[in-house]
């Protein structure tokens, strides 16, 4: 692609309402400008827990039965001898250090620090893991808990001073912190461990870190996605805390100012996040219902357009969940991000803020009284006589979905009105009784040496077709994809839906896709791809199925699975769709990229990563026909 080219499809992606702010911090970047700059000495406050008390989030309760209660107990003593779930997955040291021993200013960093990705540094350093102790502490009230957390805080605010090493890079991480910090105070605020120098190196941090956001606004404008929302709420909760100065209560009105205007600009009129991620899309609902207790506590009113965002939004979340396992596609980016860790059975259980975001956004809970309810209670969210909404009935018009009995399936299509995260559309997901049979492989890590710097995003992993190995769309970065496919979704019926896609690439085609139930214990895909010119030469067409890693045998195009006395035959037709004669294809097998049926060799094709930096064996299967015309792929799915 010709630079001329290549420039004005980035305009046209990014528009100048995102170019301009990102070209002025890139430039303060390189003047050297954010260097020059630091917060100064903190206000004094005639009263520093009752500052902190006006940025108290949330009202922390235990209402969970005993099984989750010990399950809360043995995760906080995990984390008082020193581990925790990095990214909601795996155990990790809690290591707060800056890991170098000379630091330099926050403007010399990349994304890897000593040649390893910097979200592993950054995630210990969220503190996430403050949300166990703090239930844990209400639980059995033990000093160990707030000592943790203290020992933690005071070991990172000498470790990292102001504008020092790869801690102060992100000002999103910076934001993200204050959360977990404020909860701690309220929690432990009666405990011994709570003194006084304590509370005043939070403070300090706390100024610290809101003017750490506040400077570097025009890059997370520029990007419009989570940044803005976190950086525009932990604006609030800075201000809130130093509300009695003229900058605290700037900072407060500015952030909430901003917060509304980015819900408007990254939720569309259908409910969809402008991410395209599932967990993206979370992180966003738990920022905005924090914002909303924030608000109203200072008689803020959510206008109108925010709410309806927000309604439409919440819906669009309810419209993906999975109630018997309470979990989602895996769709789009996922970073391992879980703001609001309460009440869920694990990281990929959204039940929790599913029923939290019906009750603030749609006006009632949307699924019957469980260990979900418990975000909702600490929210305050929770009233009496409140009505149950049929989940069943919370549709979004971005949502194509379609069901029979036990049943469900999803297929991806998306109008993108800003920058796409996954080269995915006409991606398929299916479950039944909770088991996600044909899955979305994720996104394992954005920083890691190649193959892995963000390569789940592309086509070929995903449960979908591809033209001769090209991505539905141009990969001009890890994060940003240019001159990008369309798909609109087909008129459906009670057995059907699908969509169609438009690639104009070098390779331009068109494919149209339904999906359905044809009968009982029978899942179809029928896939029918024109090509936009007259081909001379034969062109690859791959269809691609990612299945759980159950026992299985391959006969030909048909992969039998079983799993525990479950069943399923996953079956791949090519056939001629004038003459319905049957067209030949290579049939490959990848388990963790390791072939083991065909010839293809590809190391990112077999793994599924349910978060980040955490990747699973997958079975991927898929057939590969050559054809110089139109060619039709039936996928039937037996169980």
């Amino acid at each position: 692609m010709n630079t001329s080219r290549r420039v004005y499809l980035l305009v046209k992606e990014l528009g100048l309402s995102q170019l301009i702010p990102y070209a002025l911090y890139k430039g303060q970047l390189r003047s050297g400008k954010f260097e020059s700059l630091h917060a100064g000495p903190r206000p004094t406050l005639a009263d520093p827990l009752q500052a902190l008390r006006k940025a108290f989030l949330l009202d922390p309760h235990l209402t969970l039965g005993n099984h989750e209660q010990k399950m809360v107990i043995s995760l906080a003593d995990e984390i008082v001898s020193g581990n925790f779930p990095a990214f909601s997955g795996e155990s990790a040291r809690i290591d707060l250090s800056p890991h170098e021993t000379t630091l330099k200013h926050w403007t010399k960093y990349s994304d890897t620090v000593n040649g390893s990705d910097i979200k592993t540094l950054w995630e210990p350093a969220r503190f996430g893991w403050v949300f166990p102790l703090c239930q844990a502490y209400l639980v059995e009230h033990e000093d160990k808990y707030p000592a943790t957390f203290w020992t933690n805080f005071e070991k990172f605010f000498q470790e990292n001073p102001e504008n020092m090493g790869a801690h102060w890079v992100s000002a999103q991480e910076a934001a993200l912190r204050l959360i977990p910090w404020i909860l701690a105070v309220q929690v432990f605020a009666d405990n011994s461990e709570t003194t006084q120098p304590r509370l005043d190196n939070l403070l300090t941090a706390i100024w610290q870190h809101t003017y750490r956001i506040s400077i570097t606004l025009n890059y997370s404008r520029s990007q419009n996605n989570n940044h803005f929302l976190s950086e525009a709420l932990g604006l609030m909760i800075g201000g809130a805390v130093f509300t009695e100065t003229p900058t605290g209560r700037h900072w407060f009105r500015s952030g909430a100012a901003y917060f509304q205007a980015g819900i408007d600009q990254q939720i569309d009129n259908e409910g969809t996040y402008s991410q395209h991620s599932a967990n993206y899309h979370r992180l966003m609902i738990h920022l905005a219902l924090l914002f909303k207790l924030l608000a109203n506590r200072d008689n803020i009113s959510l206008s109108s357009r925010t709410n309806k965002k927000l309604s439409m939004a919440t819906r669009w979340l309810t419209s993906q969940l999975d109630p018997v396992s309470g979990r989602l596609p895996n769709l789009g980016h996922n970073d391992g991000s879980n703001l609001l860790p309460i009440g869920g059975e694990d990281y990929l259980d959204y039940r929790s803020t599913v029923q939290a975001a019906s009750r603030a956004f749609l006006g009632g809970p949307c699924l019957p009284a469980g260990p979900w309810d418990e975000l909702s209670s600490w929210l305050g969210l929770i009233h009496e006589d409140e009505k149950l909404l049929a989940c069943s009935q919370l549709t979004s018009p971005a949502v194509h979905s379609i069901e029979n009995g036990n049943c469900r399936a999803f297929l991806r299509s998306a109008q993108f009105h800003s920058r796409p995260a996954h080269a995915d559309l006409l991606s398929v997901d299916l479950w039944q009784d909770g088991i996600n049979l044909l899955m979305d492989a994720g996104t394992y890590a954005y920083n890691l040496p190649e193959p892995w710097q963000n390569r789940l995003s592309g086509s070929m992993v995903h449960n979908t077709i591809t033209v001769n190995g090209q991505d539905q769309m141009v990969r001009d970065s890890k994060f940003l994809w240019i001159d990008r496919a369309r798909s609109l979704p087909l008129p459906s019926d009670t057995n059907t839906i699908g969509a169609i896609l438009y690639c104009n690439l070098s390779c331009a085609y068109t494919q149209i896709r339904t999906i359905g139930f044809p009968k009982s214990g029978e899942f179809q895909v029928l896939d029918r791809i024109e090509f936009a010119r007259l081909e001379k030469k034969p062109l690859q067409v791959t269809i691609q199925y990612l299945v759980p890693d159950w026992d299985w045998t391959l006969d030909k195009n048909s992969l039998s699975l079983s799993n525990k006395g479950k069943q399923v035959q996953l079956i791949l037709i090519g056939r001629d769709p004038h003459d319905q004669s049957i067209v030949p294809g290579m049939i490959s097998l990848v388990r963790a990229g390791e072939t083991l049926r065909g010839k293809e060799k590809n190391l990112i094709r077999g793994w599924f990563s349910p978060t980040y930096l955490v990747k699973v064996p997958a079975l991927s299967i898929a057939a590969t026909f050559e054809t110089t015309k139109s060619l039709e792929i039936l996928t039937r799915l037996i169980f």
